[in-house]
C-alpha cells in the first residue's frame, strides 16, 4: 500500500470518526436530518437517524487502524454514494437541508455537502485501489 493510500485511509477514517461521534452528542440531529431529505418513509429516516452514527464510527475506527481496510474503505464508498445521492437529490429538488454531516457544527447546504461527499467518495476509491483483493 502506497504512503498516499496509508494517509487517505487515515484521513478518511478520521473524517467518518468525527462525523459519527459528532452525530451521537446529539441523538436528535440526525434523525431529523435523514427525515428533512423527504427520501424514506419517516419510520426509515428514523432507523437511519438512529443508525448512522454508529455505522461512521465503526468504519472509521477500522480504517483508522487499518482493520480490514478493503471492507471499510467499501463501506465508506457507499456512504459517501449515498451521502451524495441525498444531498443532489435535495440540491435538485431546492430543498434547503442542513445536512447535520459533523452532528452540531452543521454542514452546510446540499450543494456544500455534496463537496465532502466527493472528497468521502475519493478518498474511498483512492484506499480500494491500493488494497488487495482477498
Amino acid at each position: 500500500m502506497t504512503s498516499a493510500a496509508r494517509f487517505a485511509g487515515w484521513l478518511l477514517g478520521a473524517t467518518l470518526l468525527l462525523s459519527g461521534a459528532l452525530k451521537s452528542i446529539d441523538g436528535t440531529a440526525p434523525v431529523l436530518a435523514a427525515g428533512a431529505y423527504h427520501l424514506v418513509p419517516a419510520w426509515l429516516a428514523l432507523a437511519v437517524g438512529a443508525v448512522l452514527p454508529a455505522l461512521e464510527v465503526v468504519v472509521g475506527a477500522a480504517l483508522w487502524t487499518g482493520w480490514q481496510r478493503r471492507a471499510a474503505a467499501i463501506w465508506a464508498l457507499g456512504l459517501g454514494l449515498a451521502f451524495a445521492a441525498a444531498n443532489g437529490s435535495a440540491l435538485a429538488r431546492g430543498l434547503a437541508v442542513d445536512c447535520q454531516c459533523f452532528g452540531g457544527l452543521g454542514g452546510g447546504s446540499p450543494a456544500v455537502a455534496l463537496g465532502v461527499d466527493a472528497g468521502l467518495i475519493a478518498l474511498a476509491l483512492l484506499v480500494l485501489s491500493s488494497t488487495r483483493r482477498p
